[in-house]
């Protein structure tokens, strides 16, 4: 078999005789993956009989079921292997796998799989897989399932869901591996009933799009396959590395070729025929003339629901013959035409675009823990159905409407916050305070600048204090450098179209000797911090206003 690791170090060799960087391993093995994954999704003779084999050890135990992630695609068959000692012929960990071993599990409807474990959960104990799924009890061993031990797991696994246990030799039967079995598709698992013991493994043979690969996988030996996956690597390691426009386009156009070679002979080798005469041309003793073809041109067009350029191919006077007519070399040039239009043709399916229903949201003020309930009275905004569009699902474009009601509503709110207590004391006798009450100062900004405003008044009350001035105030304190940051909800504007959910971070650097204060070193930081808090507030605000989401930086007093 030639494996996906042999057509890597193949292709590396040719690629780069004179060694591969270090630092661009990881990059060049996902460009590998992405040019397996490109030509199934278009080659569908690369999407057949992969077969998946999964050991105990990357399965998962529920309830006397194993359970596995499913493959994306259609499947053929499920079986179970064994390990088995040549020596004594009997179950063992450390033995090779014996694929002589393999029996075959019948596929059931995933509702019995729902059922099973929705009423084992509800009677609080596994219910009996032989019973439940009609396998013979002779095959299945006892109903009565092992409880995991864990004494053989490595410390620090992460939890798992509720009824879910790593799999483990603890949970074998003694009475041996069952001889037969069910499986089902559920949710994007696949369960297997009854659960697999430790020295088996699973197979799984299924047609489709294989996205995950390893170098043990098997590939397609075809020479063309190997041509299109080593010019898909070149394009982007030029495009991405190199910097090299012209290998990039070359490789590109090169490997637009080669998949097409390959979409074209896919097509030929799976094609139903109707009987056609031989083109063998027949031995004669004497001469015969040949005719040649006129200009013939053919255009491939998408079908209908399919949107794709059309490919027009042109096939020259006199490069087609014919021993019959003119007229037959015409057609065989016709032929020809329409073949290769129709193998370069790249059609994709037009996508459902789904607008949305009436989307009603509320915004009230945004109250902060310790300070006054702001005042202002809460705003409704509807969006209108089909205002937005999305070609995901009916739910994104709903969400985009509910989002942008959301952002509008918070936009028009008229918020009026008063200060939480601020108290102030004299830096060189700590018994001088002053007390600003709460509510005593309002701000139409934010919570952070009505606060900042008491806190000032606070400070200047100590500073005027007599008591204060004679134990040493009127000192000049200047803030340290200080980082603020404030995020907020925003609607973000969308490259293919509307708006989607999103958050503004705005970061902000106060620097240092910005401000002064004769009351304390820590009363002008502080105040700093309320002044660089505000600022970012008001800056993510106004960010949030224009749907510009993300990270951003910038210092006071700077936009």
């Amino acid at each position: 078999m030639y494996t996906f690791g042999q057509l890597k170090t193949a292709i590396r060799g040719v690629i780069w005789p004179d060694g591969e960087a270090d630092n661009l391993v990881v990059a060049h093995n996902k460009f590998f993956v992405d040019a397996l994954l490109d030509l199934q999704t278009w080659v569908k003779c690369l999407q057949q009989d992969h077969i998946d084999i999964i050991p105990q050890c990357a399965t998962l135990y529920n309830c006397g079921l194993t359970a596995l992630d499913a493959p994306r695609g259609t499947i053929f068959k499920v079986s179970v292997i064994d390990k088995l000692d040549p020596d004594t012929g009997l179950e063992s960990a450390d033995a090779d796998t014996d694929y002589c071993s393999e029996i075959v599990y019948r596929q059931i409807d995933p509702c019995h799989i729902r059922s099973y474990l929705t009423r084992s959960q509800r009677q609080g104990c596994c219910l009996s897989i032989p019973f439940y799924f009609g396998l013979p009890i002779s095959g299945c061993g006892s109903a009565a399932y092992p409880i995991p031990t864990n004494a053989d797991l490595p410390d620090g696994l992460p939890l798992l869901p509720l009824g879910y246990s790593y799999p483990q030799a603890s949970t074998d039967r003694t009475s041996g591996r069952s001889l037969h079995g069910v499986w089902a598709i559920e949710r994007g698992k696949l369960y297997i009933a009854p659960w697999i013991q430790s020295t088996e493994t699973i197979l799984i043979k299924w047609d489709g799009i294989k996205r995950t690969w390893t170098d043990a996988d098997g590939v397609d030996p075809d020479p063309q396959f190997a041509q299109a996956v080593e010019e898909y690597v070149r394009w982007q390691h030029a495009g991405k590395y190199d910097r090299d426009e012209a290998e990039h386009n070359r490789a590109a156009a090169a490997y637009n070729l080669a998949r097409q070679t390959l979409i074209y002979n896919c097509r030929q080798e799976t094609m139903l025929r109707s009987c056609k005469p031989s083109l063998a041309r027949a031995t004669s003793l004497g001469t015969s003339t040949l005719y040649y073809n006129e200009e013939q041109q053919s255009v491939a067009t998408c079908e209908e629901g399919y949107i794709g350029t059309a490919v027009t191919v042109t096939i020259p006077a006199g490069t087609v013959g014919s021993t019959i007519s003119v007229a037959d070399a015409n057609q065989k040039a016709q032929q020809q035409a329409q073949v290769q239009a129709q193998a370069q043709l790249v059609c994709t399916e037009i996508p459902v675009t789904y607008w949305n229903v009436a989307q009603t949201q509320t915004a009230a003020c945004d109250a902060v823990e310790g300070a006054p309930a702001p005042v202002g009275a809460p705003v409704t905004v509807t969006v209108a159905a089909n205002t937005y569009s999305s070609t995901i699902s009916q739910a994104d474009a709903d969400n985009q409407a509910r989002a942008a009601a959301l952002a509008e509503a918070r936009a028009q709110r008229t918020c009026t916050y008063g200060n939480a207590e601020q108290t102030a004391i004299c830096p060189n006798d700590d018994s001088i305070t002053a007390t600003i009450a709460a509510n005593t100062y309002q701000s139409t900004l934010s919570q952070s600048d009505a606060d900042r405003q008491a806190l000032t008044a606070a400070t200047n009350l100590v500073n005027a204090d007599a008591g204060c001035l004679a134990a040493g105030g009127g000192l000049t304190f200047y803030n340290e450098a200080k980082l603020c940051s404030a995020s907020t909800f925003a609607l973000c504007s969308n490259p293919l179209g509307g708006y989607t959910p999103g958050t503004v971070f705005v970061t902000v650097i106060v620097p240092a000797g910005v401000f002064s204060s004769t009351t304390s070193q820590s009363s002008v930081n502080q105040y700093a911090e309320l002044v660089g808090t505000a600022f970012a507030q008001d800056v993510a605000a106004a960010r949030s206003a224009n749907h510009q989401c993300g990270s951003y930086n910038t210092t006071y007093p700077n936009p």
